[in-house]
């Protein structure tokens, strides 16, 4: 297992090296996705009648999904923070960071089966890829681009000043003097 982490940090930096934060990450959620739709629509199928000719689909699925959630999802936690934050705080905000992925990854995990059994195993999936879903347009729309800029530009993406309401009133001098 955690030679498979290893890995696909790897091929996931790699990619970055290459390819955009977004070109790489964003195609990878979307596998996820789509790869849980796919789960969801195999049992549903199944609950009507069994489906022999498609038995090997949870496992390819599966296996999929696996391989497409620790290069896209799992990583972004790890290279998003090495992309976006200044190298003087990131030794001290990893950490966190890493806690509260592993928190949301046993949440989820400890919710699939509650899901499961109260909704069914399609809808626990179903709910899944959707979540994945909004994910992989968060990743898409909102994460900046980070190839080629450097930290001062990243920075300027955040901490941008917002731009002055128009108005003819410069001070608080000017607001007493309104009559």
């Amino acid at each position: 297992h955690k030679t498979l982490q290893i890995f696909t940090w790897m091929f996931h930096f790699w990619g970055l090296i290459r390819h955009s934060i977004t070109n790489v990450s964003s195609p990878l959620c979307w596998g996820t996705c789509i790869n849980l739709a796919a789960l969801g629509v195999y049992y549903y199928l199944r609950k009507e009648a069994p489906i022999p000719s498609l038995v090997w689909m949870p496992l390819v699925c599966m296996m999929a999904f696996i391989i497409f959630f620790m290069v896209g999802f799992g990583a972004v936690a790890w290279t998003v923070t090495a992309e976006l934050l200044p190298a003087s705080v990131r030794g001290r905000i990893y950490p966190f960071i890493v806690a509260f992925s592993w928190i949301c990854n046993f949440g989820f995990g400890y919710s699939f089966t509650h899901i499961q059994d109260w909704l069914g195993s399609f809808t626990a999936f179903w709910a899944f890829s959707g979540l994945s879903l909004i994910g992989a347009i968060f990743i898409w729309l909102l994460v900046p681009e980070t190839k080629n800029r450097t930290s001062e530009e990243i920075a300027s993406f955040f901490y941008s000043e917002p731009s002055p309401p128009p108005s003819n009133v410069t001070s608080v001098i000017d607001i007493a003097n309104i009559s």
